[in-house]
């Protein structure tokens, strides 16, 4: 069954509310766009020496700007363009897309009753987060495992998509967690 880009958004965003996910998205660019805009401006006003205590100013002012304020997940997830939200679609689509499920309703239920599921969704937000908006993730009380023998988590109950599969994520129906 299909699932929208924005159902599966809502999802995303329970499941990592759920688990209390916090995160910090990087702003760096603008940061350096200020500190190169404050220097110019300092070397209209005082020449030389002006470029020189514009750019510290600038310096300064950037990186308490682009300073790591955590914000939830699941705001940044609704925050995010649509083809970010595409990219996350398709990896999250790969966990359930196997799943025996007929609406958005039956499938947010299956999964907000299965933790092995949620597992799997919030370490694919994570990942993402991680690899695509070099963002970092509060992990004080994210994701833990209660029931973990050797690190493995067993998933009798759902069958493994092939996608994770060949991504080293997942393999005979056992995850390994990616920390």
């Amino acid at each position: 069954m299909p699932i929208h880009v924005d159902q599966m958004m809502q999802l995303l965003c329970r499941v990592s509310r759920e688990k209390g996910m916090t995160a910090a998205v990087k702003h760096s660019g603008q940061g350096a766009l200020l500190a190169g805009a404050t220097a110019f401006v300092g070397g209209l006003v005082g020449g030389p020496p002006g470029i020189a205590v514009g750019g510290a100013l600038g310096g300064l002012l950037g990186a308490w700007m682009t300073s790591e304020q955590f914000k939830p997940v699941s705001q940044i997830i609704m925050e995010l363009p649509p083809a970010e939200k595409q990219k996350l679609y398709k990896e999250a689509f790969a966990i359930v897309k196997n799943l025996d499920w007929i609406d958005v309703l039956e499938l947010t239920l299956f999964v907000m009753q299965n933790a092995d599921l949620k597992f799997l969704l919030a370490k694919t937000v994570e990942r993402f987060f991680i690899r695509e908006l070099s963002a970092q993730i509060n992990k004080d009380n994210v994701l833990a495992r209660e029931s973990t023998t050797a690190g493995r988590i067993s998933l009798p109950q759902i069958s493994i998509p092939l996608e994770l599969q060949e991504m080293g994520i997942c393999h005979d129906a056992v995850c390994e967690p990616m920390l």
